[in-house]
């Protein structure tokens, strides 16, 4: 018996250790995520010819009846600045960007470093022999990733003309259809052989092209665009990222037939997500001319800048849109309408990622459709499924989202133009969180973020919109117009909600994703098999003990 309980006890050493260390590795985890995204603003780059990133402010001041308030507009091209391109930028015909499943947007980063190559050459072109010197030192470029060229451009991106590698702002083609642009990118015999001989998912670049600078057909880029595969431009903060290791989301502003667009592109640096189709819910409408936005807000518009033939390039398409801030499924910063709350370049990447819950109240709404969620809804929640996480994102499902599209059924009248009568009462209806409700869940729970499947935090007939300064006062924000509750599950995902990266904006598009978590899986490298045989062996020892003692 001494025996036994002698190997007892230096399992349990050896155990707690692995948890010590795999504790340790959770909490340093926590802050190990890599923004790879530049802010949307009046520096944006965009490629010679292309109109400019615009950004203008609607109201922000004080309002007669809701207090602070803010709302801006901009106009951005679907191509420029942190930018996805989906195949249709350069094949007729090709996967449009909201047409990519979003599943596709996760996979491992790989990371390819020319950057002491392009330090001598401005014109350096990544070759086959870089990429199979990469897999002598580190293996096989994994099935489904997401795989960066690393340059050292992103030193330059403050300076258009160092970055592009020439001043102008309206044209990259001599008189002889000669480039005038100098800067890194992947030749063509390279994206040809990885697109024939590697299954990616993606490639992005710290340049304005997947194509180096002096390229006037986009060869490069075709190769892998008639294969399916997107390119992602202009990322930021390669120099951070490892060489491999790190998983990679790149959530694209999703519209409607768009060959591209702003894209959030976040690397998780010490977590692996191996997801399926089936593990990911996206919960985000695709905005077009249809989209829903607040009577008197504006409306969203698309332009073509080009569609067809662009010199040697036998296909081009590029758009331009403009938009209102908060419409669609889209983001409330705080700074919305709470005087000083954190604005969409104060929020960390961190902040949108945590556990999902969603608190179901179709019932009430059926009946009532000026229904609000009570403190007594979050308490039956609890008492059913636990207490609420930290950092959680919690989701009220109304049942909205049946009437997204009609905007009649949906915002409770039909004025697109005033939201309030004459006496200043609201002609909206819809149902929306209760300040008592957003008060207990700031003072009483430590949350990310609140998101509803209608147009508003508060619900339609509000004026002062009480819960949205509740929340707004300690900084958690909001999402409205969240698609697809009915899919998430009441608890067991984690959210993923990446906005558009605007500078000093108060709200924007937002892709809303949710992802199932693996069963027993913990990134920290502690199984919870592992803590399991920790607590059986630690009750056989107390055992031990005792026919000791």
């Amino acid at each position: 018996m001494l025996r036994v309980c002698y190997g007892l006890f230096t399992m349990i050493r050896i155990l707690l250790s692995l948890l010590i260390i795999g504790l340790a590795g959770k909490i340093e985890a926590a802050d190990h995520v890599l923004d790879m995204t530049y802010p949307l603003g009046p520096n944006t780059t965009y490629w010679p010819g292309t109109p400019k990133f615009h950004f203008s402010i609607d109201f922000r001041n004080f309002s007669a009846t809701t207090g602070w308030y803010e709302g801006n507009s901009f106009c951005a091209a679907t191509n420029g600045g942190t930018s996805l391109e989906a195949p249709s930028f350069l094949i007729q015909g090709g996967t449009t960007a909201d047409n990519i499943p979003v599943h596709k947007l996760i996979g491992p980063a790989v990371k390819i470093d020319i950057a002491s190559k392009a330090a001598t050459d401005p014109d350096v072109q990544l070759t086959v022999e870089d990429i199979e010197n990469w897999e002598i030192a580190n293996g096989r470029v994994p099935d489904n990733s997401i795989l960066f060229v690393y340059t050292g451009w992103g030193q330059y991106v403050d300076n258009r003309t160092a970055f592009f590698g020439h001043p102008s702002t309206t044209e990259w083609l001599d008189p002889q259809g000669r480039s005038l642009l100098h800067f890194p990118g992947i030749s063509p015999a390279a994206t040809s052989w990885l697109a024939s001989n590697r299954k990616l998912l993606g490639i992005g670049i710290d340049t304005p092209s997947l194509d180096y600078g002096q390229s006037v057909d986009k060869a490069a880029s075709v190769a892998l665009y008639s294969k399916g595969i997107y390119g992602l431009t202009t990322v930021a903060n390669l120099d951070k990222l490892p060489t491999k290791g790190a998983t990679v989301l790149a959530f694209p502003v999703t519209i409607r037939g768009s060959s591209g667009g702003p894209v959030r592109i976040v690397a998780l640096l010490r977590k692996t997500l191996e997801v399926k189709e089936s593990d990911v819910i996206d919960m985000t409408y695709v905005y077009s001319v249809d989209t829903t936005y607040w009577p008197g807000a504006g409306s969203f518009n698309i332009t073509s800048v080009v569609k067809g033939p662009s010199g040697n390039i036998t296909w081009l398409d590029k758009g331009y849109f403009c938009t209102p801030e908060h419409g669609g499924s889209h983001f409330d910063f705080p700074a919305h309408m709470f005087r000083g709350g954190y604005r969409s370049h104060d929020v960390s990447v961190e902040k949108v990622i945590g556990p999902a819950v969603k608190v179901d109240i179709q019932g009430k709404a059926n009946q009532d459709r000026d229904a609000l969620l009570s403190v007594d809804d979050l308490e039956k929640w609890e008492t059913v499924n636990g207490k609420i996480p930290d950092n959680a994102i919690v989701f009220v499902q109304t049942g909205w989202g049946r009437y997204y599209g009609n905007r009649t059924a949906y915002l409770g009248s039909s004025d697109t133009q005033v939201w309030t009568d004459s006496a200043g009462k609201s002609q909206l209806h819809f149902p929306g969180i209760s300040e008592e409700a957003a008060n207990w869940l700031k003072d009483n729970r430590k949350i990310s973020g609140v998101g509803i499947d209608t147009a508003s935090l508060d619900r339609g007939q509000t004026v002062n919109f009480e819960s949205h300064v509740a929340f707004f006062s300690v900084n958690i924000y909001g999402v409205e117009n969240v698609g697809y509750l009915d899919k998430l599950p009441t608890t067991g995902t984690t959210a993923y909600i990446l906005p558009m990266y605007l500078f000093d904006g108060s709200g924007g598009p937002a892709r809303i994703v949710a992802i199932k978590e693996k069963e027993g899986k913990d990134t920290s490298g502690v199984s919870v098999t592992s803590s399991s045989s920790f607590v059986l062996i630690i009750t056989i020892s107390l055992h031990c003990l005792a026919d000791f003692f």
